[in-house]
């Protein structure tokens, strides 16, 4: 029983010092690069509603209300093409009387169009105010390549202050997988840049 005991404690230190050489010829590093979205579509859900004032008068209906939203619209440089009506029952959360509020949704490709809603003369809820994003695989490509290159240097730096030469790479692991084609972000957040992040590591000699 000792006898097995002392080979297994022999076996389990050699175990250790094998995974400790192993790991002292390498070298790991995260490399992050920041780089700001391309908004491939906006879209901007709008409530109209009778209950509530629009350029101090209020609208009889909701053709009236809806006529004159439009033509402040346009005045803005805003086409009423680009709006969709849609159902007020979408929005299950919303209690107040459908038959006296009307949804539209814009959607378009222009930032421009979306700043010149914000500050249009006249009343309207903004219930929902998102983008989505385009993200290729060229975009993944290039932000990978910005990564490697930043990760090289910084491990180059680090062997020549430990005395090592820099070997190839060892392993590559990212937790970028959310940047994808097509996603959702919030308007207000459309403008802070977004993180791409690999985690190099490479052979050292």
């Amino acid at each position: 029983m000792k006898k097995t005991l002392l080979l297994l404690t022999i076996l389990l230190l050699s175990i250790s010092l094998n995974a400790q050489n192993e790991n002292s010829n390498t070298i790991s590093v995260n490399s992050t690069v920041y780089f700001q979205p391309k908004i491939k579509e906006y879209e901007i859900s709008i409530i109209l509603s009778l209950n509530t004032y629009g350029r101090g008068k209020r609208y009889a209906n909701l053709d009236e209300l809806k006529s004159d939203f439009f033509k402040i619209m346009q005045e803005n440089g805003i086409s009423a093409s680009k709006f969709e009506e849609a159902p007020m029952k979408s929005i299950i959360s919303y209690n107040a009387d459908n038959k006296e509020q009307s949804l539209l949704i814009l959607r378009t490709t222009k930032k421009e169009d979306v700043l010149n809603l914000m500050k249009a003369d006249v009343y309207m809820q903004l219930y929902d105010k998102k983008a989505y994003v385009s993200f290729s695989k060229q975009d993944y490509s290039e932000l990978s390549e910005k990564c490697l290159k930043k990760a090289k240097e910084t491990a180059l730096l680090l062997a020549e202050k430990s005395g090592k030469k820099l070997g190839e790479i060892k392993s590559i692991i990212t937790d970028s997988f959310s940047q994808i084609d097509n996603s959702e972000v919030q308007i207000y957040d459309m403008d802070r840049k977004r993180k791409f992040n690999l985690y190099v590591t490479f052979f050292i000699e």
